[in-house]
């Protein structure tokens, strides 16, 4: 069953806001839109930025749902995701967004974009997330390690 006009409308005000906050303070998202209006090739910066893959933008939608959630401004998160390494030689995202290895394939499907997205939040959101959230995430992390001893990434402030 369709939901009402009122609720239609909210959820496009809220997809078009995200969007809008998103592609205007991501500088990745700059650049390529800065390409495209130039009619440029993409396809260096699509093969430098995991922002640019879809399975990453999924795990973003999962950060704005957390931090809608818990009450926080998307312009309060998207501004940091400029200081994150989002190469694909950055190991961070070994084994939770690419498989570890030269060929640069990403992972894709549910458990990969909901790891993703508890990794991003930690890193943009970590001092309001609940105990749970962070040893969930350092689940994520160890399990992508395989080390029980592998520390979570630096908190953004």
């Amino acid at each position: 069953m369709l939901p009402d006009n009122a609720a239609l409308e909210e959820a496009y005000q809220t997809i078009a806001s995200f969007w809008r906050i998103t592609l205007d303070g991501v500088q990745a998202y700059q650049q390529y839109l800065e390409l495209t209006r130039n009619n440029k090739p993409v396809s260096n910066l699509r093969e430098e930025n995991l922002l640019l893959r879809p399975v990453t933008q999924m795990a973003l939608a999962h950060v704005a749902l957390m931090a809608q959630r818990k009450e926080i401004s998307w312009d309060s998160v998207v501004g940091k995701f400029n200081q994150i390494d989002w190469s694909f030689n950055n190991e961070l995202w070994f084994n939770i967004l690419v498989i570890g290895s030269a060929n640069k394939k990403m992972i894709t499907g549910k458990d990969a974009i909901r790891s993703a997205g508890m990794v991003i939040a930690y890193m943009v959101m970590g001092n309001q997330m609940t105990r749970g959230e962070v040893d969930d995430v350092r689940q994520i992390i160890r399990n992508a390690r395989n080390n029980d001893n592998t520390v979570l990434p630096c908190i953004i402030l």
